[in-house]
């Protein structure tokens, strides 16, 4: 018998772990904004995917239809992602932290993007070797 397991390469291992580790103590319903490392295109797409923030193979096409931008859906890198600030690499994750701030505390430009009180940043080291997930949520 071959105990070789196909390789699945459209999940992010490392996030859905930790995704799944977070997933139950937080208040899903209330997540407002994401904002997910995407030094390449297609490992936004797919962090999008293992976040579960939508079915696997349709990210490409919600991206397309605004679904990510729509205030009363989550929404995902209203920053514009990495690639706008230049990937900075290991900058990025305080300018993540510094977008999500600004768009909790609704300082422009993210001003009234979202009336919901929580957020999430993703954090990639390497290609899916380790993932870290910061929730911050609004206190008033």
């Amino acid at each position: 018998e071959n105990d070789i397991k196909p390789l699945d390469i459209v999940t992010l291992k490392s996030l859905e772990n930790a995704w799944l580790k977070i997933y139950d103590k937080i208040e899903t319903n209330k997540l407002g904004f994401v904002e997910v490392h995407d030094t390449y295109s297609i490992l936004g797409v797919l962090a999008i995917e293992s976040l579960k923030l939508c079915n696997q193979g349709e990210a490409l096409k919600l991206i397309k239809d605004g679904y990510f931008d729509d205030p009363d859906k989550v929404i995902v890198n209203a920053s514009g992602g990495l690639k706008s600030i230049g990937y900075t690499f290991g900058a990025s994750g305080v300018y993540q932290l510094i977008f999500l701030l600004m768009e909790l505390l609704g300082i422009e430009p993210f001003k009234e993007i979202s009336k919901k009180d929580l957020g999430i940043i993703h954090d990639m080291a390497g290609i899916d070797r380790i993932s870290t997930l910061f929730v911050l949520k609004r206190t008033s």
